[in-house]
């Protein structure tokens, strides 16, 4: 049995299946954030991401940045019934910066509202950290520092 860890694919799906060809049967992949975002040319590449990883018992995906902004801003476009509710979603991600507009832009072309919000409910029921125990060892995995969002200027 291997443990593997990795980051940042940033919706490259052909780096995320050659990882993921690795993993024998028993084997363990954690993904520390940040599978979406960096693919502008082929957005849908991080919706294959997390289409997979959501089959496999044995990935598991850690909420990073990029899953944290697209959650909220799903929220507030699909779920908000007026502009004061959209308003109180798109708060949370004010004054962060973040390259989603070409994964923003195809949700909303090719998806319905319903496929969209399965994927902001995905996505907000992940974890911002995890454990795992590796040879009677512990190892505390997350995204980032281990912080709250409002310590951060």
């Amino acid at each position: 049995m291997m443990n593997y860890f990795t980051a940042g694919l940033y919706g490259d799906y052909q780096a995320y299946k050659k990882i993921t060809s690795l993993l024998g049967p028993d084997d363990k992949l954690w993904i520390l954030g940040d599978v979406l975002d960096g693919n502008s040319e082929h957005p849908e590449d991080c919706l294959k991401i997390l289409d997979d990883i959501q089959l496999k018992e044995n990935i598991t995906l850690v909420l990073g940045d990029h899953e944290y902004f697209h959650a909220m801003r799903m929220f507030a476009e699909v779920e908000s019934e007026d502009e004061e509710e959209e308003n109180v979603w798109l708060s949370e991600i004010e004054g962060f910066e973040y390259p989603g507009d070409a994964l923003v832009h195809y949700m909303k072309e090719f998806l319905t509202k319903d496929e969209i919000m399965n994927y902001a409910n995905f996505l907000a029921s992940l974890d911002v950290s995890d454990v795992a125990m590796i040879n009677n060892r512990i190892f505390y995995l997350c995204h980032g520092a281990p912080s709250r969002m409002e310590d951060k200027e």
